[in-house]
């Protein structure tokens, strides 16, 4: 035991350095889950609108409303949909396409509340200006089949 504390007082720097970069590693590789991220209660919620924004302007903006129906899809695959940071920002105008969505909420005690807006494209969305990749597939398949019911 003696030998432990005696290699841990001389190396103590090169511990706290580990312990450091495992904090750093642990903050960027763990999953969180996007409904909890984005701050989503669903008795909040009024309506969702959805914006497609092509950035080569061929084809004009994309606006779905969503259903009642659709609105309670959308906001269960973001509570299941996990996400983690994206060490390295991407440039939004490497795709030809984004979206964003806004997530208009009821007031509260007669104050207006801002609705939540949040850009994404097929494997980033930005909450709160910082960047998040999605884990699978599933978010952007759904998104997929709603886009094209049109």
């Amino acid at each position: 035991m003696s030998k432990i504390l005696n290699v841990l007082k001389k190396k103590w720097m090169l511990f706290l350095l580990l312990a450091a970069l495992f904090c750093i590693l642990l903050y960027l590789f763990v999953p969180r889950n996007l409904g909890t991220l984005a701050d989503i209660h669903d008795a909040d919620i009024q309506k969702i609108t959805l914006y497609g924004v092509f950035l080569d302007d061929k084809e004009g903006d994309l606006i779905i409303e969503l259903t009642e129906a659709e609105q309670q899809k959308f906001l269960e695959m973001m509570k299941k949909t996990y996400v983690f940071r994206n060490p390295i920002d991407k440039e939004y105008t490497e795709d030809d396409f984004g979206y964003f969505f806004e997530l208009a909420r009821k007031p509260v005690n007669r104050d207006t509340v801002p609705p939540l807006v949040h850009y994404f494209t097929e494997d980033i969305i930005s909450v709160d200006g910082v960047q998040y990749r999605f884990y699978g597939d599933a978010f952007e398949e759904w998104f997929e089949e709603l886009v094209d019911r049109d």
